[in-house]
């Protein structure tokens, strides 16, 4: 009897050691991106480190896209250190972060982020590193507080190191292009950094700065959408600065909230040559859940994103208005239906259908050239644009200037 139950404790543990090994052997990261905490607005910071320790927690490190505090004074720092549930997420091996324009004093950064942060190889500060998980790359990029040459000879050096099938993530506080956000362009600062990133297959560049979330399409490193080789950019600074209104969809957008911002966190999830993007409402009273789901192969640059988060219908004001000689019209679909998207001219006419379909819920651009249905280019003026699906009707003007 006794030999039966050795043998069976020996099996077990041998089962064990097994499953163990098998769940190590896993290659799959699971990274949580936030950023822009610095004021704890609607206690978004709070809500967010809540929802990492507490509901979702199965993730291997965060992200922080920079402003972690306002002003980067020691009281300004105690002051985010003190936030709830802070403490437990801004630990070493779990928490990695950027430089931003909120930190212009470099010696309280360096004496709150040692010791958390790692220290690069050139000139032993944690103003820029670099961070190995499994098969995941991580840089974080610096121009706040470093020399541009020492910054570009670093990262040619370190990238030299990494295998060209691994995942490569570069991150750095600022959007790099002026139209995709608020925030004015970042180029010429950070075009080096995505030239040598692209050279090197790099996946997903990863910002903060402006208080709204945004997924591009993959970008080339000049921001023309390049589906097969391009890098998808992330901005999340969705973390407790004041949040702002819905920003405007332009070419290289693949989604972005049609409302004002509130506190989210991104997840990427990276397993074998797979992303998984999960972008998910953390506010304790009102909560959207996931707003954003991607799933994207790499080996055969096949995307995929579900049907965004849409509230109510919705028909928005065309951008640019005045126009010449094109603008954008975006609508929101709660649900599926047909529907008709039309132009009138001041005496009501319909003078072209641009949509005339059924569609499945979801949020959509259509740019309108200025020409009627048979071609002709229309005149400078007054004109209306008018949706309907179902029993929703609305109709809004747009102004011709040639």
């Amino acid at each position: 009897m006794q030999r039966l139950q050795l043998q069976f404790v020996l099996f077990f543990l041998i089962y064990s050691l097994s499953s163990i090994s098998n769940l190590w052997s896993q290659d799959r990261i699971r990274i949580a991106i936030w950023g822009d905490s610095k004021d704890n607005h609607l206690g978004a910071c709070e809500n967010i480190t809540d929802h990492l320790l507490h509901e979702d927690t199965d993730w291997d490190f965060q992200i922080h896209t920079g402003d972690f505090t306002d002003t980067a004074t020691d009281s300004s720092w105690q002051k985010s250190l003190n936030y709830a549930g802070i403490d437990s997420v801004f630990v070493a091996g779990k928490f990695f972060m950027c430089t931003s324009n909120h930190d212009a004093v470099r010696d309280t950064y360096d004496k709150y982020t040692a010791g958390i942060l790692p220290i690069n190889s050139a000139d032993s500060t944690t103003h820029f590193y670099h961070y190995q998980m499994g098969n995941v790359h991580l840089f974080a990029c610096d121009a706040y507080f470093t020399n541009p040459t020492v910054m570009n000879d670093w990262l040619d050096q370190e990238l030299a190191t990494i295998p060209k099938d691994d995942w490569l993530i570069g991150f750095w506080h600022n959007p790099c292009y002026g139209d995709i956000t608020y925030k004015d362009s970042y180029l010429d600062v950070c075009s080096p950094w995505l030239e040598k990133f692209y050279a090197h297959g790099g996946d997903f560049i990863i910002h903060g700065h402006a208080h709204t979330y945004v997924r591009s399409h993959p970008l080339l490193p000049d921001g023309m959408v390049d589906f097969e080789t391009g890098m998808v950019h992330i901005v999340n600074g969705c973390g407790g600065a004041d949040f702002k209104k819905a920003q405007e969809v332009v070419e290289k957008t693949a989604y972005t909230p049609a409302m004002r911002s509130f506190a989210v966190i991104t997840f990427l999830t990276l397993e074998e040559n797979k992303a998984y993007i999960e972008t998910i409402d953390v506010r304790k009273l009102i909560n959207y859940g996931v707003i954003d789901e991607w799933t994207w192969d790499r080996t055969t640059n096949v995307a995929q994103k579900t049907t965004p988060l849409v509230e109510t219908y919705s028909l928005k004001q065309c951008y640019p208005n005045p126009f010449n000689p094109s603008t954008k019209i975006n609508y929101g679909l709660p649900k599926s239906g047909h529907v008709r998207l039309t132009v009138h001219n001041v005496m009501g006419r319909e003078i072209r259908t641009l949509v005339n379909e059924n569609q499945n819920a979801g949020f959509y651009t259509y740019k309108f050239e200025a020409v009627d249905q048979n071609g002709y280019i229309l005149p400078s003026g007054m004109y209306f644009y008018r949706i309907q699906s179902g029993f929703f009707v609305q109709t809004k003007k747009m102004l011709l200037m040639r």
